[in-house]
């Protein structure tokens, strides 16, 4: 079994935050389950070997809205045993929270000034959803305590330096950079000795802002960060309108867009309009991913979606394959399949797409 180098190790922790999204309950249930699994899977024979030993020591700490059910957001901090390496995970989308689907996730159509530095100049601003994820993260607390004060006292008593990651996948992807950011403009009040570095690896994420706001966080962490996208991933193709301008014949002619997908896809530049949104760490190449077809239709026939649904079956198939699973591919950790449970999280995104298009209709 292979040891899993630092950007596979922290890969590992992103996608590990997002089993919240298995669960279902209040707040304290979730976050004692996920406590609980988090102990369990960090601590598998197996994991360790591929990652060293990692102890979860604030969080995970569970956001949940008026009247939800699940975790619209999640994030913890881990340390790797005995060693001042850190790790903050931002968990992406819950698929079953129509609160990150439309307050974060799409909520791109206002833009927020970035408001933690008084010198950033104008249009250097994030989406209304990153804002909403930010100001969520920053208020979560774990015990009666909130991260940025978990950090510094956990700063201050350390004698030498420090590494912190801060990571996520998917609209975890594009939150992370934000969290990072904010803690780099921040720092006087946590980090004022500078013994804290900040590194960040966003992967599969969308724009957190314009491209205004693009370059600022470059200037600040952009030789810090790590950005991982798969070329045939259709959200990091939000909402740069260049990009989304791609995603129709992104798998042709293998797989076809029907009309249903161009419409959605129309949807989104229109919802967006107005903006400049760019990408942080544009240097960065794609991963070239590889379309993979799976028995997925076949699940979903049987879930009562018909032939005349093939080419938007397809097309969602990819997205599902290319947004999730070909990550673990790309970056060479199939072992982490099991750990992270990749088939409840499939099974997850059978349900999702089943009834997506009912959905996308109305």
């Amino acid at each position: 079994m292979p040891k899993y180098d630092h950007l596979q190790t922290i890969f590992t922790h992103a996608m590990l935050s997002n089993l919240s999204a298995l669960r279902m309950g209040t707040a304290v249930d979730i976050t004692e389950d996920l406590q609980n699994t988090l102990h369990r899977l960090l601590h598998l024979p197996k994991t360790e070997k591929l990652i060293g030993v990692w102890d979860v020591i604030w969080g995970p700490a569970i956001a949940q809205t008026a009247k939800s059910h699940v975790a619209d957001n999640t994030l913890y901090l881990a340390q790797k045993r005995g060693e001042a390496q850190y790790v903050i995970s931002v968990a992406g989308t819950n698929p079953f929270s129509w609160y990150d689907w439309f307050n974060q996730d799409f909520a791109v159509s206002e833009v927020v000034k970035w408001r933690y530095n008084d010198a950033v100049a104008n249009g250097v601003a994030i989406s209304q959803g990153s804002d909403t994820g930010l100001e969520i993260m920053v208020g979560l607390s774990s015990n009666g305590t909130k991260l940025i004060e978990f950090l510094r006292n956990m700063v201050a008593a350390h004698d030498g330096l420090i590494d912190i990651a801060v990571a996520g996948h998917s609209l975890g992807g594009a939150l992370a950079p934000v969290l990072a950011l904010y803690l780099a403009d921040t720092q006087a009040d946590w980090n004022p000795a500078g013994k804290a570095t900040l590194s960040v690896y966003p992967t599969a994420g969308p724009t957190s802002g314009t491209k205004a706001f693009a370059d600022y966080y470059d200037g600040r962490l952009g030789d810090r960060t790590t950005r991982i996208w798969n070329t045939f991933d259709v959200v990091p193709h939000a909402w740069d309108h260049q990009l989304l301008d791609q995603v129709a014949d992104l798998y042709s002619p293998r797989i076809k867009a029907d009309e249903l997908v161009r419409k959605v896809l129309t949807k989104a530049k229109n919802v967006s309009n107005g903006h400049e949104y760019g990408h942080i760490r544009t240097d960065t190449p794609g991963k070239q991913g590889e379309i993979h077809l799976g028995n997925f239709l076949e699940q979903l026939f049987a879930k009562g979606l018909d032939a005349i649904h093939l080419d938007f079956i397809n097309f969602m198939d990819q997205i599902t394959y290319q947004h999730v699973e070909a990550y673990f591919h790309l970056l060479e950790t199939p072992e982490l399949t099991e750990i992270v449970e990749v088939k409840l999280l499939k099974s997850l995104a059978f349900d999702l797409v089943a009834t997506s298009r009912e959905k996308i209709e109305k």
